[in-house]
């Protein structure tokens, strides 16, 4: 059941159809690679059917939870996803030539009992912060460059067991940091909570500087293992890049395990006074301490959260007096249009230069006409920013206002003030209709329908879906609903395409799923059956919640997308943005490739 994953889209099939070269490769024989066992972590039962992609391969375990997966040497990392668990990833693993390494998993049920959320907690969690109570530890005064960062560095140094040094950025090794010390069945919320303190210990930690690094893998720092699992790595990018800070300046955040009623103050444990670092109530409902009970006490913030507080809230709870910084957005300049008038056959082009403090692109970027999003193509900029977007297309007659939205795939949003825009006539009588413009002078011709704003989801046909005031506006299920359907209005494309994908943006809590179905039309009277799109799970632009469709040959002149939408045991599925995508050309894009530039 190992099937090679193809990340070009394409059949040869295609270059009959019309003319697009595709990359067909041959999984050969390996007389290496990984094999093992998947089971369950909390009761050590093995599970069947689990889903196991490491690289460009994958493979499902037989009834017995085993699984083989032949590859060729190299350093991959494997995700694992399975009915009822926590999707995960093993990353980092090594495998050397003519190698058969053994690499057995274990998964965090979605929803373990309280019998298993304490052997999870056994297994997985490591003891925190090997700072002993009552240490002759003068913090100030031994250590006083931690008390002078005032952000979070993008990148930290990790002294890895075999004395190594790794530099990784610092969302990448928190990753690994998070599911150590809280489990990734805990409320979001608490795990958002654990993100941000994990963040600002370790923006300050500067302990193995003799050995070229910043911490190392075990509690003398940070416990950091190679295991990751959505639901923390959820918690990560959530939080990415925000910090708790006290003065201006990032705090040494400790925390524990429980404490027994009470958290310490720091000067009570240590010698150092902090002012941030004072005895408050906790709500954990120990009556005995596990650790050194200084700062948050991470059973303490699993309690909050499930009274319904929130991540900053349980942080200020037990660091007084802090702020919690605001997510790094990116930054728009250049912006506006050209040219500031015309008829309805001129071509206006609508440009800006999107920077992030990340260097990493936008997940979306839009023009918002008139409340209506249209997609963005990059045009220029490096590799790691600025970047040039734009947009050209003509307009209907009337006065247009526009502003531009772009989005870091996180939620968090750059907008542009709303500006006045071209005045446009109607073209006079008698006017050739203009032809659909390539991208480029040899290139497809390429044209979008988006979904994005309040009022793009407001012309579609709702069934158990619902417009949310997310962002700019998203989709996602009626109230009580655990499923709907949301089928979008009819695209009359410019030209005659011959293939169709889609990009989309959107959250997955655990377990739930969105279906994706596409029909075309010649004329709009005889239509085709409806049809799925496929994910492509290789998209590289899934990291920040973007996904993308294997391209679809369908020629026609006119099509409909619908998205059917799954409640899982996490909640439900939220749609904030859909670009459906028609391509005429004998050479083009692949739809990742349009992924990659929103």
């Amino acid at each position: 059941m190992i099937r090679k994953k193809i990340r070009q889209f394409g059949i040869i099939i295609l270059a009959t159809l019309f003319g697009f070269v595709w990359g067909v490769r041959t999984l050969l024989a390996q007389s290496s690679g990984f094999r093992g066992t998947v089971v369950n972590m909390a009761s050590g039962r093995p599970i069947p059917g689990a889903h196991i992609i490491v690289g460009e391969w994958d493979t499902w375990t037989d009834d017995e939870g085993r699984y083989s997966l032949d590859l060729p040497a190299g350093m991959y990392d494997g995700h694992v996803e399975a009915d009822g668990y926590i999707s995960m990833a093993v990353t980092r693993q090594v495998l050397g030539e003519s190698e058969r390494a053994v690499l057995d998993i274990e998964m965090v049920p979605q929803y373990p009992t309280e019998e298993e959320e304490a052997v999870i907690e056994a297994r997985l969690m490591a003891e925190t912060q090997s700072l002993a109570a009552g240490a002759d530890l003068d913090i100030l005064g031994q250590e006083p460059g931690l008390t002078a960062v005032t952000e979070v560095p993008e990148t930290i140094r990790v002294l890895m067991p075999d004395d190594s040094v790794v530099e990784m950025s610092m969302d990448e090794y928190l990753k690994g940091v998070v599911p150590r010390e809280v489990s990734p069945s805990w409320p979001l919320e608490s795990l958002r909570a654990q993100a941000v303190a994990a963040r600002s210990y370790a923006a300050n930690a500067r302990r193995h500087l003799d050995k070229g690094a910043d911490v190392c893998t075990d509690v003398h720092c940070q416990a950091w293992g190679p295991n990751q699992y959505a639901t923390t790595n959820r918690a990560v990018d959530d939080t990415s890049g925000v910090a708790a800070m006290h003065d201006g300046k990032v705090i040494n955040a400790f925390f524990h395990a429980h404490c027994d009623g009470h958290t310490r103050n720091v000067e009570d444990v240590w010698q150092s006074y902090l002012p941030y670092c004072r005895s408050v109530a906790c709500p954990c409902g120990y009556t005995t301490r596990y650790g050194h009970g200084v700062g948050m006490c991470q059973q303490g913030s699993r309690a909050m959260a499930l009274q319904g507080f929130g991540y900053e809230e349980i942080l200020k709870h037990y660091y007084t007096g802090i702020s919690v910084t605001a997510p790094p957005v990116g930054t728009l300049s250049a912006t506006g249009v050209s040219p500031s008038g015309g008829d309805t056959n001129t071509l206006f082009r609508f440009q800006a230069t999107y920077a992030s403090r990340t260097g990493d692109p936008p997940a979306v970027a839009n023009v918002h006409i008139n409340g209506r999003a249209y997609a963005m193509l990059r045009t220029g900029g490096g590799a790691e920013g600025p970047w040039t977007y734009s947009a050209t297309l003509r307009l209907p007659a009337g006065q247009h206002s526009y502003r531009f939205y772009f989005d870091d795939g996180h939620g968090r949003a750059t907008v542009s003030a709303t500006t006045a825009g071209p005045v446009v006539s109607s073209a006079p009588s008698g006017s050739p209709t203009p032809t659909p413009a390539p991208i480029s002078p040899q290139g497809p011709v390429v044209d979008h329908a988006v979904h994005s704003t309040v009022a793009d989801w407001e012309t579609g046909t709702h069934s158990n879906t619902r417009v949310a005031a997310l962002g700019d506006g998203a989709l996602t299920l009626a109230v009580d609903q655990s499923q709907g359907t949301y089928t979008a209005p009819t695209w009359v494309a410019p030209f005659s395409f011959m293939a169709l994908g889609l990009t989309w943006h959107a959250e997955y809590p655990t377990g739930s799923r969105i279906v994706f179905e596409v029909r075309t039309s010649a004329d709009g009277n005889t239509w085709t059956a409806w049809r799925t799109l496929e994910r492509d799970d290789d998209d590289p632009g899934r990291d920040n919640n973007v996904y993308s469709s294997d391209l679809l040959v369908a020629v026609g002149h006119m099509a409909q997308w619908r998205a059917r939408l799954y409640a899982g045991s996490g909640g439900m599925p939220v749609l904030r943005n859909v670009r459906l995508v028609g391509i005429d050309a004998r050479e083009g894009p692949t739809v990742s490739g349009l992924a990659d530039q929103p």
